[in-house]
């Protein structure tokens, strides 16, 4: 058996390294896709949760003329166009905040401001996560393996944050919108979407996996298993 031989036998063999790099740039995908996609307020706009959200948000909603369809969808483009002031985004994830704080404080702009931070970090981590992954996977050299064993362990402390962050804002949404409006189900259930629950909680699951996928990969890493 030649070299060349060997060499792609080694390669094409599924080892734990391999399987779990592939199922971590595979979940990195699927997680940008849902960053990308998903809208992050789905709202009735003609429901009585509409104007509460608004007037909390400053996101002026509204059904146009001679519209049947009542369930409108927005994403972080229509929120920067429609910031001005006010810097929407912020104000989203800020309100949300006190919805589970129950408090207008310091701590609730803190809070949502690390939740902003942990969303726009879905943007950029899962990029390059999976270029370094799908880098090293052709280029063996020294200089690929040390920015390997550095960024893995750093973007998996990242999605921890990410992971935390999201099941904090799930959590008590669940808890305070569910809590609030416990004779009303369909009235909860519109407030954790429009305050982007749903967004959150699909980013949350995602994140968890990865997290747990890069603590392995560190670990396969320093011990040096294949």
């Amino acid at each position: 058996m030649t070299n060349e031989a060997v060499v792609l036998e080694k390669e094409e063999q599924v080892t734990w390294r391999v399987g779990v790099e592939q199922a971590v740039r595979i979940l990195c995908v699927i997680g940008f896709l849902i960053t990308l996609l998903l809208p992050f307020i789905i709202c009735d706009a003609l429901g009585s949760v509409a104007p509460v959200f608004s007037q909390e948000t400053g996101i002026v909603l509204s059904a146009g003329e001679a519209s049947s369809q009542t369930r409108f969808f927005y994403d972080l483009s229509y929120m920067l166009q429609n910031s001005g002031e006010v810097f929407v985004p912020l104000q989203v994830f800020v309100v949300g905040a006190q919805w589970i704080t129950s408090s207008v404080g310091a701590g609730a702009t803190f809070m949502g401001a690390l939740g902003l931070i942990a969303m726009a970090l879905l943007y950029v981590v899962p990029v390059v996560l999976f270029a370094v992954l799908k880098t090293s996977r052709y280029v063996h050299n020294t200089t690929m393996d040390k920015v390997r064993t550095h960024v893995i362990p750093i973007c998996g402390v990242l999605y921890l944050f990410i992971t935390v962050m999201t099941a904090i804002f799930v959590i008590g949404y669940r808890w305070n919108f569910f809590w609030e409006y416990d004779k009303h189900y369909d009235f909860a259930f519109q407030f954790f979407m429009a305050y982007g629950g749903l967004k959150m909680l699909f980013s949350m699951i995602i994140g968890f996996f990865i997290t747990v996928g890069c603590g392995a990969l560190t670990v396969i890493y320093k011990k040096g298993i294949e």
